[in-house]
C-alpha cells in the first residue's frame, strides 16, 4: 500500500463527497443532477499540473442510484444492499456488500493487517464544520454557507460550501450512494457521519488542499437538477465489463 497515493486520492474523493445531508422533499420520477468540477493549475514540486474540468452526473431512481465522472463511478442497489464500483479504464467492476467494514478485510493475523492499520493512522482526519448565517442565491437556489476544515497527518483541506435544502430529491438514497462510496475508501470510511452536519445539497464548493510540495484549489458547482428519463442500463454494470473481487488494498 502506498500511503502517499492514498492521501492524494482521499483529497480528490473528498472533493466529490462533501455535502451529503439533504433537505426534505423529492420528485416522483428519476432525478438527474449534474456538477462541474474545475481544478485550478497547481504545482507539485517543480512541475505545474494542468487544470482539468470534469462533469459529474448522478441519477436517482427507485431504490437505484448511479454516479459517473472521470473519477468515481459507482452504482447503488439499495434494495439489495449492493454497491458496484466501476473501473471504466479497465472495463471491470467489483461488488461490495453493504454496509462495508474495511477492517473485516484485514483482520489481525492477515498479511496486510499492519500495513492497513498504518494507512488508517496516516489518513486519519479531523473534521470541523462551522455553519454560518451567510446566505446567497446561486444558480437560482437559496444557499447557506458552511465552512469546513479537514486536517490529516500530511494534508489539510479548507472548504467553503454553499448548500441548499430546496432541491426535491430522495434524500436517503442520495445520502446512501455517497456514504457507501466513502465506506470503501480507507481515508473516508470513518468520516461518513461527520458530514451530516451540512444542511442541504452542495451547490457551490471551493476547496483549498494543502500537502507537502502541493497546493490545489478545486471548485465544484451544481448546474442542473431535473426530472428526466435515465439512459438504458444506467443502473447496472455494462454487460461487457468483467467482474473482479473487491480489493480495498488496490482502491484509488
Amino acid at each position: 500500500m502506498r500511503t502517499d497515493r492514498r492521501i492524494r486520492g482521499a483529497a480528490l474523493l473528498l472533493i466529490l463527497l462533501i455535502g451529503v445531508a439533504l433537505g426534505p422533499g423529492r420528485a416522483s420520477g428519476d432525478m438527474l443532477l449534474q456538477q462541474v468540477v474545475r481544478t485550478e493549475p497547481y504545482k507539485m514540486l517543480a512541475d505545474e499540473a494542468p487544470a482539468p474540468v470534469d462533469t459529474v452526473t448522478i441519477w436517482l431512481g427507485e431504490d437505484r442510484a448511479a454516479i459517473t465522472g472521470s473519477g468515481t463511478n459507482a452504482i447503488l442497489h439499495r434494495d439489495a444492499a449492493k454497491l458496484y464500483l466501476l473501473n471504466r479504464g479497465a472495463r471491470t467492476y467489483s461488488v461490495v456488500d453493504l454496509p462495508c467494514d474495511l477492517e473485516t478485510f484485514f483482520p489481525p493475523g492477515h498479511a496486510q493487517h499492519r500495513p492497513f492499520q498504518r494507512v488508517l493512522e496516516a489518513v486519519q482526519t479531523e473534521v470541523e464544520i462551522t455553519p454560518t448565517e451567510e446566505t446567497r442565491e446561486i444558480n437560482g437556489w437559496p444557499t447557506r454557507l458552511f465552512r469546513i476544515e479537514m486536517r490529516a497527518a500530511r494534508a489539510s483541506i479548507h472548504s467553503e460550501t454553499w448548500a441548499t435544502t430546496a432541491v426535491p430529491i430522495d434524500e436517503g438514497l442520495y445520502r446512501e450512494l455517497l456514504t457507501s462510496i466513502m465506506s470503501t475508501h480507507p481515508a473516508t470510511y470513518q468520516m461518513t457521519s461527520t458530514l451530516d452536519e451540512i444542511e442541504g445539497i452542495t451547490v457551490l464548493d471551493e476547496q483549498r488542499i494543502s500537502r507537502p510540495h502541493m497546493e490545489m484549489v478545486s471548485i465544484r458547482e451544481l448546474i442542473r437538477v431535473e426530472e428526466a428519463e435515465p439512459p438504458p442500463g444506467i443502473y447496472s454494470p455494462p454487460p461487457d465489463y468483467e467482474e473482479r473481487p473487491f480489493n480495498p488494498g488496490r482502491l484509488r
